[in-house]
């Protein structure tokens, strides 16, 4: 059996798909930002000149400089994951705490936990692989090919297992007329997470270095275990569904824009510490 699609619901459809569009892009340069600031402040602190540009932090001390000791190797480049492991945990936490959540709130709060452990674990698996960042940490303090191929392996199955975690939140979180059938659940997954997933991928991917852009295509671990993962309700697991469009998501929508444009205009700003 399948599911109807009623003309009627092409506007809550819409809300749908817009809303956690500019949640998405909101959280994505929220913690994009958060990050390279982090990155550019412990870089001076370390005699580290760098400059904070649209695609990112780039650095002008040159390899070779002596300046790039080991503490500042290993500071500089496990900012991005730990920062964002971190971001995503305190968003986990005030997830199941807070019981009372519009759609935008919980749309902003599941795409920081999806961007914070993609900039984790996508990271790691990343660097493995272009031997580059984390690689370089490795290559610093010893550690041998058997930990870094094991970091690999942790990495990717960490992902996934986040994806797992964050395919039962989404189910958690449906509104109550999307949570019977499981077609119109794939449907409203679609719709409000993977569809604006590739979107924001679309924005940013002309702004962003290769190494990046391997970095956010490991994001779709975090989004396709939703397809098969059980409905945590079967395991005792309940969280109040998601309210109607309110007049608050509007403004929440409009938060959103106005922060997505001043954020852009920050990272265009080519920061620099002196």
């Amino acid at each position: 059996m399948g599911f109807s699609f009623p003309k009627s619901q092409i506007k809550e459809w819409s809300y749908t798909l817009g809303t956690s569009l500019m949640a998405g892009l909101f959280a994505y340069l929220l913690l994009h930002l958060l990050t390279e600031l982090s990155i550019l402040y412990f870089s001076y602190d370390l005699n580290i000149q760098a400059v904070l540009q649209v695609k990112g932090i780039r650095f002008l001390t040159s390899p070779g400089n002596p300046d790039w000791t080991r503490d500042a190797t290993v500071t500089l480049y496990l900012v991005k994951p730990i920062l964002n492991l971190l971001v995503a945990i305190a968003t986990m936490i005030l997830y199941a705490v807070i019981r009372y959540k519009s759609q935008s709130f919980s749309f902003f709060m599941i795409w920081i936990i999806i961007f914070g452990l993609n900039n984790m674990f996508g990271t790691f698996l990343e660097n493995g692989f272009l031997k580059n960042g984390i690689y370089k940490v490795v290559e610093v303090m010893h550690l041998g090919t058997i930990p870094f191929v094991l970091m690999l392996g942790l990495s990717f199955y960490f992902l996934y297992i986040s994806g797992v975690g964050t395919g039962k939140v989404i189910m958690l979180c449906l509104p109550g007329r999307h949570k019977s059938g499981r077609g119109i659940q794939f449907l409203y997954f679609f719709v409000a997470f993977l569809l604006p997933w590739i979107i924001i991928l679309g924005l940013i991917f002309p702004f962003s270095d290769f190494d990046l852009k391997i970095t956010y295509l490991f994001g779709i671990l975090l989004l396709i275990p939703f397809l098969w993962s059980r409905g945590p309700e079967k395991e005792g697991i309940h969280l109040d569904s998601l309210p109607a469009f309110l007049w608050n998501d509007l403004i929440s929508v409009i938060f959103f824009g106005i922060g997505i444009i001043l954020m852009i205009e920050m990272l265009s700003m080519n920061i620099r510490f002196h």
